[in-house]
Order: structure tokens, then C-alpha cells, then sequence
């Protein structure tokens, strides 16, 4: 009777955040299903507890139990099952860095769902597809995949999905520096993650409405960032917490409170070296790095900034190369070698304008005060 109440109960207790309690509900599930050699139930449980290691940042625990998973739903010719387990061996192949596997991962995945016609399924897939080709700096595939997502969502009368699309959206819009779009976006989403109950989600909308209160409120900035970090931590969330500190540490930085930057950074680039998470890796690397310039560690700055434009390409992270390559040229502007800085936010210039980034602006600035 325990595998068959697993199901629904541990999916409520996993959008309430009451993550402990899922994972033991689903060990004491995947016990009973070994025993008896239920495999069907062994796939299913295996893969539930994959999710619930996953979001604990436990990626190699995650990886075992969805090859377990997927598997067994090979064998039983299970094929939405498959489905859905390579859509979540792509998200940890992403949140590592593996790029170009998690696109296999992804595609694969979308395959089978569309001929399947398992549309409430496919939108998730589709839309993690599309995060990865807006990272890449393929942004025209990126919201034909964020639409298609948000169709299929609202046809299917999924509010999660539709929540997620939505975020997936501000975050181009609050990129291409249009924060009164993507506010919208981000509070629609929050509305619906808050009817849900779904904590997880509802700190991920937080963080969204914290980088654009950021823009000219600062103080409002903080009160999101410290409400999704609260959630966060109740969670055990690592990813979370290492992403919301480290926007912490850039609003902090940005304020002069560099001790508290510093605290905030460090404990960021910590989890996120933790979970292997390599775009959180270089992003706090890189605000680490402007932390020292402000500091006068220039030495120290450029190995920070060369250490995190490594990662960036090794994730073929577009924004996150044109950020720092940028920061490298306004390092070398302050270290009067100004042919070198002509040189590097040319090359940053020319990203964020393929991006369509607001970025770009500030750019050309630098680019006209240097040549001056």
C-alpha cells in the first residue's frame, strides 16, 4: 500500500518543501518495490529520489538513481519513462557544465515526447532546451522554445509550466533591459507559484524580482534576495542558496559594503564549488574579481576574471563571457594599458550586441572613454 500512496504524497511534500519527508517516503516505497522486484515501481522511485538528490546538490546520487531509472524503463519499453528520465540526466549535465550533452539529453528526450504527444511533458523539456540555446547566445531559438513551452502549458492547463515560461521570459526581457516586462512577468509567475505552494519555485520568482528591483531599488532588492534565501535555506537548497547569495554579494558590493560582499561571495562560490556547478562557479569568480579591483588586488583580480572566463567557455556561457571579458578591459583601462583595453571591450561589445543585451550600452561607453 506504501508504493501506491508514495506517488501523490511525496509529490505534495515535495512542492511544499518538505523535502525530508519525500525522500524518506520514497526510500521506504523503493524498499518495498525491491523486495517484491517491482520494477516498474523500482524505476519510479528511483527516479523520484534522483529529483529529491538533485535538488540537495548530491548530483553524483542524482546520476546513479536516474541510470538505474532509466534502465529499467528501457527494458520494460517504458518509453515516456525514458522521457522523462533523460530530461532530468539533462538538467544535471547542465547545472555541471556538460553543455552539449545535456542538448543530447534534451533532444532526445523532446523526441520521444512528441512522438509520444505527451504535451504536458514535453513543455518542460522544451523549455530547458531553450535555456541552454539562450546561454549559448542563441536567442531566437530560445524563446521559439520558451513560446512553444508557454502553448503547450497553457493548452494543457499546467500552472507550473506556465509560471516557469514566464520566468524564462523575464529573464530575456530583464537582459535586453526591459525591467517593466519583466517585473510583470516575474510577479505573474510569483502569483501562481504562490496559489501552488510550491517553495522552490516560489524563491526562484523572488530571486527574478530581486536582480530587477536591483536596477533602482536597492533596498527592495534585498528584501527579495533575503526572502528567497530564507526559503532557500529552509530547503536545504543548495543551488538556491549559492545563486541568491551571490546576487547579495554583487548588491552589496555595488553599496561599498565590501565585508559583507565578501562574506556573501565566499560562502557562494563555496557551495557552488560544492555542487560542481560551473556557471555558478564563474559568476561568483567574477564578482569576486570586481571585489578585489575595488580593493586595489589587481594581480588577484585577473586570476579570479581569467579563472571564470575558463569556465564560461568551457559552458559556452555567451553572457557570462562578454561580462567578464569586459571587466577585463576595465581592469586594463586602470592599469593604463590602453591598446589591450581597446582590444577586450571591443570583443565584449561585439557579444552583448549579438545578445541584444542592455549591456552593450555601457560598452560603447567604456569603448569611447578609452579611445579617448
Amino acid at each position: 500500500m506504501l508504493d501506491i500512496l508514495a506517488l501523490p504524497v511525496t509529490g505534495m511534500f515535495g512542492v511544499r518543501g518538505y523535502w525530508d519527508d519525500a525522500t524518506r517516503l520514497n526510500e521506504k516505497a523503493l524498499s518495498i518495490a525491491r523486495v517484491r522486484k517491482n520494477e516498474p515501481s523500482i524505476s519510479t522511485f528511483t527516479h523520484n529520489l534522483g529529483l529529491m538528490h538533485e535538488r540537495r546538490g548530491d548530483i553524483s546520487t542524482a546520476r546513479q538513481l536516474y541510470n538505474e531509472s532509466l534502465t529499467i524503463s528501457e527494458k520494460l519499453t517504458d518509453e515516456l519513462g525514458v522521457a522523462n528520465t533523460l530530461h532530468q540526466l539533462g538538467v544535471i549535465e547542465n547545472l555541471v557544465g556538460n553543455v552539449h550533452q545535456a542538448s543530447e539529453f534534451f533532444t532526445k528526450s523532446i523526441e520521444i515526447k512528441k512522438r509520444l504527444r505527451a504535451k504536458k511533458e514535453l513543455a518542460s523539456t522544451l523549455r530547458n532546451l531553450g535555456t541552454l540555446f539562450e546561454h549559448q547566445g542563441d536567442l531566437r531559438s530560445a524563446r521559439e522554445l520558451y513560446a512553444e513551452s508557454l502553448e503547450i502549458a497553457e493548452a494543457s492547463d499546467s500552472p507550473a509550466d506556465i509560471a516557469y515560461a514566464k520566468d524564462s521570459f523575464a529573464a530575456l526581457a530583464l537582459d535586453a533591459g526591459d525591467s517593466l516586462t519583466a517585473r510583470q512577468l516575474y510577479s505573474e509567475s510569483l502569483d501562481i507559484r504562490k496559489k501552488l505552494g510550491d517553495q522552490n519555485a516560489i524563491a526562484e520568482s523572488l530571486c527574478g524580482l530581486g536582480a530587477v528591483a536591483e536596477l533602482n531599488d536597492p533596498i527592495q532588492a534585498r528584501r527579495f534576495y533575503e526572502e528567497s534565501l530564507e526559503i532557500n535555506r529552509k530547503l536545504d537548497n543548495k543551488s538556491g542558496i549559492a545563486s541568491v547569495l551571490k546576487h547579495l554579494g554583487s548588491l552589496n558590493l555595488d553599496s561599498g559594503q565590501l565585508n559583507d560582499c565578501e562574506r556573501f561571495i565566499q560562502e557562494s562560490l563555496s557551495t557552488a564549488r560544492w555542487l560542481n556547478e560551473k556557471v555558478q562557479i564563474a559568476t561568483s569568480l567574477a564578482i569576486m574579481g570586481r571585489l578585489r579591483v575595488s580593493q586595489g588586488l589587481f594581480r588577484e583580480a585577473h586570476n579570479l576574471y581569467d579563472e571564470a572566463l575558463d569556465l564560461f567557455r568551457f559552458t559556452d556561457h555567451k553572457l557570462g563571457i562578454a561580462t567578464t571579458t569586459r571587466s577585463l578591459g576595465l581592469l586594463a583601462e586602470k592599469e593604463q594599458q590602453m591598446d589591450l583595453a581597446t582590444q577586450l571591450l571591443q570583443q565584449s561589445l561585439t557579444i552583448f550586441q549579438a545578445l541584444g543585451s542592455s549591456k552593450a550600452k555601457d560598452a560603447i561607453l567604456d569603448l569611447t572613454r578609452v579611445k579617448k
